[in-house]
């Protein structure tokens, strides 16, 4: 059981706080710390912290080297990883940092339970699901449940993602650090893939030879499922294909996983880009919306007879947004007695902004207000169509009892030091670099929010996974996070859920004894009347 040491709330004194611009944390922009943790000395240095750096010391840089040599690969690799969590942990507040704490103790008797991470589509929201992905991220490196130099078959080590949710999840797949993360979400001009889907690809493709090259110290022409492998890690993206002759009941599944069932191939030599392009195949981004029943934009796979099977974003209907098919199949296997335990899959989700006016802006072009007006309004009816005859997300998680891993990313905040209300409405491609980074923080959140209307990434964590008397009593009472969130699954399936430990007896041994005896003459009453 992990310790939390008086030393997590322990002020920093001002000599340790002070950068070698003669600035403190507290004063700097949370974003770019985050952005740039290396430029900063605090984030190089041991934590004041014990409780995180004891965790960043042993399951990060022990785990990445042995030999101290800092011409290995892997050394640098630690280090590079330990400042990222360090800025993390840097950037938030005194109360959020124990929050963190918190979380992490409720989660690590049960660490090997947590499996991978599911990512909800979204169009532009997706950016502020990075946010959560960087809370994740952190909190599996100081699990010691990824990737790593001692550890190369992690447990932590499957993502899913779904349109355009299948950008976080290959990022994690392939351990993108946090400040890339931060960047690519934040820097990319989206509109530069406007009726360019090779372009898409090539992005794609770069942030995944970064990661690959951060964790095998190799570098590949093309990434395809062996590259995934070397990583300890498996991708799955979902994507839609119309049938031909049942065009309202489309088809629904999960690449690579089914590539060489469906079609022949070998998932090992197919190209990741191919499939997260496909699954992000967004109509009127890429492709005129009447070619969606058609062609899908000449995006397609062959299978062994030669047919064309056209592939689209599965995001056009609500009930796909969030593709979880593996936590389905893992409450499956669980309830027919195949596994002993279901894992865990961190779910994220977006919420959508209320469109209270007409953007300026669309897809990085002038807004056609009847467009607009017409467009905006036929995806709002079919997602109720869709939720009322299908069930959205949430449902189904309630309905499988782990709705406990749901985390979900907000897609307005305003700027705390501007107070101007950021929005990722329908289309909001060129929102600037500046407001998409404060977005992302918001979701985290780091200190520079004091005020949200929303909990954060780290706050719903709490909410959901920890439990105050389990912390309290440093694991002898209470329940696990992932104790919780099995006895919701065990209640989903009908299952009777594991009963809390009863609390310490307060009372002298005597007082117990009385209460002892005086049960017994109660029960002998009831039974001889």
């Amino acid at each position: 059981m992990l310790e939390l040491p008086n030393g997590l709330t322990r002020k920093p004194t001002n000599q340790n706080l002070k950068l070698y611009n003669g600035q403190d944390l507290k004063s700097i922009n949370k974003a770019n710390l985050l952005r740039n943790p290396r430029h900063f000395p605090q984030n190089k240095e041991p934590l004041l912290d014990n409780f995180f750096e004891n965790l960043i010391q042993k399951n990060i840089i022990s785990k990445n080297n042995h030999s101290l040599d800092m011409t290995d690969h892997y050394a640098i690799r630690g280090q590079m990883i330990a400042s990222e969590v360090r800025a993390l942990i840097n950037s938030l507040s005194e109360s959020h940092r124990i929050k963190l704490a918190e979380i992490i103790r409720a989660l690590e008797p049960d660490k090997e339970m947590l499996k991978g991470a599911i990512f909800s589509g979204g169009e532009i929201r997706v950016i502020s699901e990075c946010g959560t992905t960087i809370v994740i991220n952190s909190i599996a490196e100081l699990l010691g449940v990824v990737f790593s130099k001692e550890n190369q078959k992690p447990t932590f080590n499957t993502f899913s993602g779904s349109s355009a949710g299948s950008f976080p999840a290959a990022g994690m797949a392939f351990r993108s650090l946090n400040s890339s993360i931060l960047r690519t979400c934040s820097d990319t001009d989206f509109t530069s893939f406007f009726n360019a889907p090779d372009a898409l690809k090539t992005w794609v493709e770069k942030f995944m030879k970064r990661g690959y090259h951060l964790a095998t110290g190799k570098r590949a022409d093309d990434i395809t499922g062996k590259h995934l492998k070397e990583v300890g890690a498996d991708l799955q993206v979902l994507v839609g294909e119309f049938e031909r002759r049942l065009v309202l009941y489309p088809k629904m599944y999960l690449l690579p996983k089914e590539l060489e069932s469906r079609f022949g191939k070998e998932p090992d030599d197919f190209k990741i880009k191919d499939l997260i392009q496909a699954s992000a195949n967004l109509p009127i981004l890429f492709y005129p919306l009447m070619d969606l029943l058609k062609t899908c934009g000449d995006c397609y796979i062959k299978d062994e007879k030669g047919k064309k099977h056209y592939l689209f974003d599965p995001g056009v209907i609500a009930k796909y947004l969030t593709p979880i098919n593996l936590q389905v199949e893992e409450i499956k296997n669980y309830k027919d007695g195949k596994i002993d335990k279901p894992g865990l899959y961190f779910i994220v989700t977006n919420k959508k902004c209320k469109e209270t006016s007409t953007p300026a802006t669309m897809f990085g072009k002038p807004t056609n207000k009847l467009f607009y007006w017409i467009y905006s309004k036929t995806l709002a009816v079919c997602d109720l169509l869709d939720k009322y005859f299908l069930g959205d997300s949430p449902q189904m998680l309630k309905a499988l009892g782990t709705q406990r891993a749901l985390l979900t990313a907000h897609c307005e905040a305003k700027d705390p030091s501007t107070g101007k209300l950021i929005r990722l409405g329908l289309g909001a491609f060129d929102v600037p670099t500046e407001e998409r980074e404060t977005l992302i923080c918001a979701n985290i959140p780091t200190s520079d929010f004091k005020d949200l209307p929303f909990d954060g990434a780290i706050d719903q964590l709490h909410k959901q996974l920890v439990d105050p008397l389990f912390i309290q009593s440093e694991g002898k009472q209470g329940k696990s996070a992932y104790q919780l969130f099995k006895d919701d699954v065990d209640k989903a399936l009908g299952k009777v859920p594991s009963k809390p430990e009863p609390p310490p007896q307060i009372h002298s041994q005597n007082t117990f004894f009385i209460k002892r005896l005086a049960n017994k003459i109660l029960r002998s009453a009831a039974i001889f009347g």
